[in-house]
């Protein structure tokens, strides 16, 4: 028997000693480990002697907009001079440009209104390897962010802060200085001249900086030819991503910059750029740069985060993250971890077929430069940077460790916001492999890839769900995933309150069926002493009574909605065999189609016949009337035969048309399809758009391009012509989609066979609404 007096092992509270035992350290609460994790630093950069540093925290709000997180939507000093350094330093090699620090930025700004003298600059710790890297013989170019916080106006602005950012280049060998601010105010004079009516002070630091410039290089005054860039696209209008107005301007810098690294042409040209940025080429440019500042901030994460992470073990979590960490945040959901095993599942390379051993006469890690010998429409371009899109499925097929493509799977999805331009991060860099088969096409890519992108990628941005007849459990699932800016706010209203916001977000009230509305009218408080309001005004009140809601779109955005939904949607939607086929080729970042559905439409109509010249065909070929040849024929009258007499092909030839003839073929498609392609008085404004409509919608091209695993020799030509179509001759679209198959399936995603594209009318075999003019041509 023991007794009081028995001795024991030590234990925790009994230590085997008399004295008392040592007090417990406090646990650390879930907010401390969170708090804790988002002030580490998480890259700390050395650019010219000047350390650029981001904390977790700091990153992460780089994706900030101003419509997800306003205090935070301004994009920080450091996030956007380190993404153009690594940009313009390591991913471009331009040690010819010099990416100016901000604090030397405001060295100079003080020099050029004489508040500090120039020799400062030279002996300065954060400015003396500054003024070497400038006065390098090799340094061509300057380039300056700048916001108007350089200068500080009160007390209240510190100096590197701001509201509006832009930025300058100064090309030392020309004495040109140029000024790019994308949110200037342009319009024109009663002579008929554009004029800068208005422009932020951002522009008059930019100015003053310059004149600092010039003393620290012991130049004369005014032998500077500086002026403002009058016609480059602008930050907010010309902006695919809506919901970032007043906050756009550190991406569009960035984005600028990008653009013109992306063509250095635009540097070296006889004007410069002030010969590239013309009002002639305005159009052309908003196009070509297709600004998503959404996309750019996430492009600057990428980079950054290259960077940052590029030393990681396998095993090793991005972002600094532990399990703990994951499991406080309770992510990934199953939601994000389905996004990621199906990106993880595109970059597989395909099973072998049965009967081969899966060879073929080139490897995996062979480059296949057949495709580009008979064209002379290709360059050696073939490795530019600006093969953007990743996400494609020719991008990765080499995927010999299956655990590394795993954690980026997973790593990808721990992205803020899954919904992104059709062009995705710009220029991400990812390596490329061939692996072009001997017979093409091979089969296509699984089923369960094709139906997840085509229900969630087509359908459910499509569809409007109907909120009135939820439970307030179910609402509730919906408010817990709202952006936290909004559902603060909504948390506080009644069940009502909360289901007409939802409304709003996730599609509006305007497509509500006349049942759906005469339920809320009977049911809502809204309407208990409205019964007699008429079922045409119901839509409009439900409206006016959310009106303080910001009018953002969640429509389609599968981080916004509950797991519960989006599995009951996948089952409550069969899928035919075509619509099947049509989703195989559909990639994450041509989900959203708000920007792949942006089609070059230029000021200058296309020439016409000045495409490649007409193939001699065979024999048979003439006898059937049928063009089958890979290059196409140009369209030319025969002035000696009679109209009723022509031969037509039994596919009209759109690429070719004449522009008279397409509003032919637009009279008989749905009126809110083809208005954005005629004016007021029903003439064609956008002869480019009206084409790759017309050729979706009876022809069907591009749908069968997008079921090909890999090109035909045939659909590869083909797509370079619609290409060469859509660039008008000048040779920006083939810098942002090269010659392999990676750029001309980014290409037919984005520009063709974007998601909008999908939703429109098939009139292929139903030769009743092809225009009569051309039904008798046949006879």
């Amino acid at each position: 028997m023991s007794s009081d007096n028995s001795e024991h092992p030590p234990t925790t509270r009994n230590t085997g000693r008399d004295d008392p035992p040592p007090a417990s350290h406090p646990s650390k609460t879930r907010e401390d480990i969170i708090n804790k994790w988002l002030k580490e630093i998480y890259i700390d950069y050395n650019h010219l002697g000047n350390p650029l540093a981001l904390k977790i925290d700091e990153f992460i709000k780089i994706v900030a907009t101003q419509s997800t997180d306003s205090d935070n939507s301004w994009l920080d000093n450091n996030a956007l001079e380190l993404a153009s350094v690594i940009l313009t330093n390591e991913l471009k090699e331009r040690s010819d440009i010099v990416i100016v620090p901000s604090s030397s930025a405001i060295s100079l700004a003080l020099i050029g209104q004489c508040m500090c003298d120039k020799d400062e600059f030279e002996k300065n710790d954060l400015s003396t390897e500054c003024h070497a890297a400038m006065k390098k013989e090799n340094v061509r170019w300057i380039v300056v962010p700048v916001t108007d916080g350089m200068i500080s106006a009160d007390k209240r602005s510190i100096p590197g802060g701001g509201r509006h950012w832009g930025f300058m280049i100064i090309d030392k060998q020309k004495n040109d200085a140029r000024w790019l601010d994308g949110h200037l105010e342009v319009k024109k004079n009663r002579k008929g001249k554009w004029r800068i009516t208005q422009m932020h002070t951002t522009g008059w630091v930019a100015g003053k900086i310059l004149c600092g410039y010039e003393k620290v290089m012991n130049l004369k005054r005014g032998q500077f030819t500086a002026a403002t860039l009058k016609y480059v696209p602008d930050d907010t209008e010309e902006n695919s991503y809506k919901f970032d107005q007043g906050s756009a301007c550190g991406p569009w810098v960035f984005a600028m910059l990008e653009y013109i690294l992306d063509h250095p042409k635009f540097l070296t040209c006889a004007d410069g750029l002030y010969g590239i940025f013309r009002y002639k080429h305005r159009q052309r440019h908003g196009k070509a740069m297709a600004f998503n500042s959404l996309a750019s901030r996430k492009r600057i994460q990428e980079i950054i985060r290259g960077v940052a992470d590029s030393n990681l073990g396998d095993d090793v979590l991005p972002y600094m993250l532990s399990t703990r960490i994951l499991k406080i945040l309770n992510y990934p959901s199953t939601v994000d971890l389905l996004v990621g095993i199906n990106f993880f599942n595109r970059s597989k390379p395909p099973p072998p077929e049965r009967g081969h051993n899966g060879n073929s006469e080139k490897g995996l890690d062979d480059d296949d430069n057949d495709d580009d010998n008979d064209d002379d429409d290709d360059d050696d371009d073939s490795d530019s940077d600006s093969d953007s899109d990743g996400n494609s499925d020719d991008d990765r097929e080499n995927s010999d460790e299956a655990n590394e493509d795993l954690q980026k799977a997973i790593q990808e999805s721990f992205r803020s916001n899954k919904k992104n331009s059709a062009q995705g991060p710009q220029g991400t860099q990812v390596p490329t492999k061939s692996r072009e088969p001997s017979k093409p096409p091979s089969k296509s890519p699984s089923s369960e890839q094709a139906t997840f992108n085509v229900i969630y990628g087509v359908l459910l941005p499509e569809h409007i769900p109907n909120f009135e007849p939820m439970t307030s459990e179910e609402v509730q699932q919906w408010v817990d995933r709202l952006p936290s800016s909004i559902k603060t706010r909504t948390s506080l209203m009644n069940t009502w309150g909360q289901k007409a916001v939802l409304q709003k977000l996730f599609g509006g009230f305007d497509e509500l069926s006349r049942t759906q509305l005469r339920s809320w009218r009977e049911k809502a408080p809204l309407f208990k002493d409205s019964h007699s309001v008429e079922i045409e005004h119901v839509a409009a009140m439900l409206q006016d009574s959310v009106k303080d809601i910001s009018d953002i779109s969640l429509q389609g955005s599968m981080d916004h909605y509950p797991p519960s939904y989006l599995k009951d949607f996948a089952e409550r939607n069969t899928i035919d065999q075509a619509t099947l086929e049509a989703g195989t080729k559909l990639g994450n970042d041509n989900l959203d189609g708000e920007d792949g559905d942006d089609i070059f439409g230029y000021e200058d109509e296309a020439e016409e016949n000045d495409l490649i010249p007409p193939q001699p065909k065979k024999p048979s070929e003439q006898a059937s009337g049928l063009d089958t040849s890979i290059k196409r024929k140009h369209v030319k009258d025969n002035a000696d035969a009679p109209a009723a007499k022509r031969l037509k092909p039994s596919r009209p030839d759109f690429l070719t048309m004449k522009d008279s003839e397409l509003p032919l073929w637009l009279a008989s498609v749905p009126e809110k399809k083809k208005a954005p392609l005629l004016d007021s008085g029903r003439k064609l404004i956008d002869p480019i758009s009206a084409r790759i409509y017309l050729e979706c919608i009876f022809n069907g091209t591009f749908r069968e391009w997008a079921t090909e695993e890999s090109f035909s020799e045939t659909s590869r030509a083909e797509i370079k012509e619609w290409r060469k179509m859509v660039d008008n001759n000048q040779g920006m679209i083939k810098g942002l989609y090269p010659n392999n198959d990676a750029g001309l399936r980014n290409f037919l995603n984005a520009k063709l066979y974007s998601r909008k594209k999908i939703g429109l009318p098939d009139y292929s075999q139903d030769k009743a609404k092809w225009p009569e003019h051309w039904k008798k041509g046949k006879e």
